[in-house]
C-alpha cells in the first residue's frame, strides 16, 4: 500500500500548525499499486482494500527530536494514544496540548498467500493564541461624579481554553488622569480582580473635571513555562478614556 496523509506536515520542521479552539482532522488515502484503488468509507470492492486494517499512532515530539543526531520515536517507543479502523485522525478544540506532534498511520494487508505493510509519518503542531482584552462599553465616556463609575471586562477571555474553563484569567485595573500623570493616586492604584468582576469607583474617589484613561491588562500564569507558547503567557491590554464632570458645592 501507498500511503498519503493530507493535513499535517512533512517532516518535525514543517508541522502544519492548529490552534487549540480548531478541529483537528488528518485524512488519509491509500493506494495500492497493483489496481490503483483506493481505500475509504465508500470504496470497498478491491479485495487487498477489504482485508486492510489501519492504526492510527501519535507521539508528543521531544526538544531531542529536531537534532539530527536523535532518532525520531521507534516503533517499540508507546504512543499516547492509538485508534485502529478509522479512516482519519480527529480531535476536538482543546483536546491536544500546546505541543508538537509526531502522527503515524500503519496499514496492513493480509491475505492467504501474501502480505503486504505500510508506514506514513506527518507533523503537527497545537499552536496558542493571544489572550482577549475587551472593555465593555463605549472606549470614550462621559460621567457625573455623582454616580460614580462601573468599570468591566466581562468579555475578555482566553480563547486557547475552552469558555467555562476561564478561572486561570486575571485582569488588573490601573489609571492615569490629567490630575495625576503618575497614576500614584488611590483610585489610580492596581485593582486585581477576575473579568467576571465588575470594578465601582465611588463617587468620592473621582475627582471634579478631570479626564482619566484607564489601562485594562489581562494576564494569566497558566502558561509559564511551556514550550510550545508563544503569546498566550503574554498580558494583552486596552483602554477606555472617561471624563468626569459636575458641579463643586459651594
Amino acid at each position: 500500500p501507498v500511503i498519503k496523509l493530507i493535513h499535517c506536515g512533512p517532516s518535525i520542521d514543517n508541522p502544519i500548525k492548529y490552534y487549540r479552539s480548531s478541529n483537528i482532522e488528518i485524512q488519509s488515502s491509500v493506494r495500492y499499486i497493483s489496481d490503483g484503488s483506493y481505500v475509504s468509507t465508500s470504496v470497498y470492492k478491491p479485495d487487498c482494500a477489504q482485508s486492510a486494517t489501519s492504526t492510527w499512532k501519535i507521539w508528543k515530539t521531544g526538544k531531542k527530536d529536531c537534532e539530527p543526531k536523535y532518532n525520531l520515536h521507534s516503533d517499540n517507543t508507546p504512543p499516547m494514544n492509538e485508534y485502529t479502523a478509522i479512516t482519519s485522525l480527529q480531535y476536538k478544540p482543546f483536546k491536544l496540548e500546546f505541543h508538537r506532534y509526531k502522527i503515524m498511520l500503519e496499514v496492513r494487508n493480509a491475505q492467504v498467500g501474501k502480505s503486504s505493510i505500510n508506514f506514513s509519518y506527518c507533523y503537527i503542531e497545537v499552536a496558542d493564541l493571544p489572550l482577549v482584552a475587551v472593555i465593555d462599553g463605549s472606549n470614550e465616556r462621559k460621567i457625573h461624579r455623582k454616580h460614580g463609575l462601573y468599570l468591566s471586562a466581562s468579555k475578555s477571555f482566553d480563547p486557547n481554553a475552552p469558555a467555562k474553563k476561564q478561572s486561570h484569567l486575571f485582569v488588573t485595573w490601573t489609571c492615569v488622569s490629567s490630575n495625576d500623570p503618575e497614576g500614584v493616586s488611590e483610585v489610580c492604584k492596581p485593582k486585581h480582580l477576575t473579568p467576571s468582576d465588575r470594578y465601582f469607583i465611588t463617587p468620592h474617589m473621582l475627582s471634579y473635571d478631570t479626564k482619566y484613561n484607564f489601562t485594562l491588562k489581562v494576564w494569566t500564569n497558566l502558561y509559564d513555562g511551556l514550550n510550545y507558547t508563544t503569546v498566550a503567557n503574554q498580558s494583552r491590554f486596552a483602554n477606555v478614556e472617561i471624563e468626569v464632570f459636575g458641579v463643586i458645592a459651594q
